[in-house]
């Protein structure tokens, strides 16, 4: 009796969803939000990437623990931007004896990767700015996961096929509201809408410091609070999460108005919707700021094809 009693509590174990055969899921770390947000995406259903870059840090803020470090060596796949942006996983991966398989952004063909405007003969990291990109991402990523791991296939398909659509769709959406964005002419104090720009036609007139993360330099900021006098009214983009030291000299300026971007979703919550929330929020703070000092659409600029990517 209790041998027939223990058989059928095994065979129970084997039958039930989620039990020991059942396939499990794969260990995958992504660097940023950003990139997390649509690596969450195609995993639905399976499970949940782990994020390096957490709350309101930024790569250039960022120290891994031991913690991460283990994340790192135990992943099946490592998902970065490279290392323009995260020199401290550059630099981490070259010591650590990751397992599974490594993603470098940068270094996939099929994404657009632009020359960066102000650091000679490197890459500008920014590429997820580009709602186009992100479509070809979903590709890249759908297909990294499969290769790790090919019994949630189906599910990782079905993924895909969802948020190409919903991708898509933000692109369409921004496409039809572009005016709102070439209306005006802008200054950032960090060069990180190169991507955006060339999708939506921001005109981004010139950058406070040329490396994103560090602070501006005085000769640079008064020759830009020059420019900006000169012209009258005046958008200044800021990143949240990045320096804006010497900015109080800028606020003072008759007819200037401050934006703040969220280009790394420092304030928004990990998840599948974070990519979508992230770019609406960047495109309403751009769009918000040239009505507010008066820009209109006059027709000059227009709208870039899609490239074929």
């Amino acid at each position: 009796m209790l041998r027939s009693i223990a058989f059928l509590a095994a065979l129970a174990l084997l039958i039930l969803p989620g039990a020991a055969g059942a396939a499990s899921s794969p260990q995958i770390v992504v660097s940023i939000k950003p990139v997390h947000s649509l690596v969450a995406g195609l995993m639905q259903g399976v499970g949940t990437p782990h994020l390096l870059v957490e709350g309101e840090d930024t790569p250039q803020s960022v120290k891994l623990n031991e913690a991460k470090m283990k994340l790192l060596a135990d992943a099946d796949l490592v998902i970065w931007v490279g290392p323009e942006l995260e020199g401290f996983l550059a630099e981490a991966m070259q010591n650590i004896n990751c397992r599974g398989s490594k993603l470098e952004m940068l270094s996939v063909e099929t994404f657009k990767v632009l020359p960066s405007r102000s650091m000679e003969g490197t890459r500008d990291p920014y590429l997820w700015l580009d709602v186009r990109n992100a479509e070809v991402f979903v590709d890249v990523f759908h297909d990294a996961l499969k290769a790790v791991d090919p019994e949630h296939a189906e599910i990782y398909a079905r993924n895909r096929l969802r948020m190409k659509a919903e991708v898509a769709q933000l692109d369409r959406e921004f496409e039809y509201g572009f005016r709102a964005i070439a209306a005006g002419e802008g200054w950032a104090y960090h060069d990180t809408q190169q991507y955006f720009s060339q999708s939506y036609a921001l005109q981004i007139n010139d950058f406070l410091t040329k490396v994103p993360g560090q602070e501006a330099d005085m000769a640079k900021l008064l020759t830009i609070r020059n420019q900006m006098a000169e012209k009258g009214k005046s958008c200044l983009f800021v990143e949240a999460g990045m320096t804006r030291s010497k900015l109080e000299i800028m606020t003072g300026l008759k007819g200037l108005r401050v934006a703040e971007l969220d280009s790394f979703a420092t304030r928004i919550a990990p998840g599948p919707k974070l990519y979508e929330q992230m770019m609406r929020h960047n495109f309403k703070a751009i769009s918000d700021c040239f009505q507010a000092i008066g820009a209109v659409y006059t027709g000059p600029k227009v709208l870039a094809k899609k490239p074929k990517l």
